[in-house]
């Protein structure tokens, strides 16, 4: 079941002698670095909620193997790098862990790697499936500008301003920075002054 529903996540793939290998899912790419993570580690804690009381959850150690090696491929794939250079870049204890700026500092996000093991008490969201969306949609405005990072160019120099539209159906997707609105499904980007002055002038992709 859980290799059905990797292969509708597009996190697996079939070759041509029957076996199945990770990889990378394209529809992640314009997220976050901590969205990414957190998206796959509700992933992998949802399915392990729903079989924690079988005697038999330790098969999902495979399944955890393809999520970890689809997630690196992920990084890579959105870095334009390898996965030994995204290991180097991200591995903390040999945990991959993603640090980001809040308010009070930077924090951190690793990857779910407790194991899968029997649990035999009852929890009411054991057969609950995961909300992924809320972390691909619901990112504070305020911490991506505290952040002081421009999503289009990356720079750091600078204050920030919010690009905002009213509604998404208006944009056509043409240019690189309505794309990257519709596939985070935000109505808002945050730009340094060089880049918001392009966007108004319609130089910016």
């Amino acid at each position: 079941m859980w290799i059905k529903k990797l292969q509708e996540s597009g996190i697996l793939t079939q070759k041509k002698d029957g076996s199945w290998r990770p990889i990378a899912r394209p529809s992640l790419l314009y997220l976050s670095d901590v969205e990414i993570l957190n998206t796959y580690n509700s992933e992998i804690r949802g399915l392990y909620n729903y079989y924690k009381l079988a005697k038999n959850v330790s098969v999902l150690n495979k399944f955890m193997y393809f999520m970890k090696y689809s997630l690196y491929m992920t990084f890579a794939s959105k870095y334009k790098s390898s996965v030994p250079k995204i290991l180097d870049k991200y591995m903390k204890d040999k945990v991959f862990t993603v640090w980001y700026d809040t308010k009070k500092g930077r924090k951190s996000v690793s990857l779910y790697c407790n194991g899968f093991k029997i649990d035999k008490s009852v929890s009411s969201t054991t057969d609950k499936l995961p909300n992924t969306m809320k972390y691909k949609v619901q990112t504070e405005l305020t911490q991506r500008l505290n952040a002081n990072r421009c999503e289009i160019c990356g720079t750091s120099d600078g204050k920030m301003e919010v690009h905002h539209v009213r509604k998404l159906k208006s944009l056509k997707g043409k240019a690189y920075w309505e794309r990257m609105m519709l596939a985070r499904k935000r109505k808002t980007l945050v730009l340094c002054t060089s880049c918001h002055h392009k966007l108004h002038a319609g130089k910016l992709d």
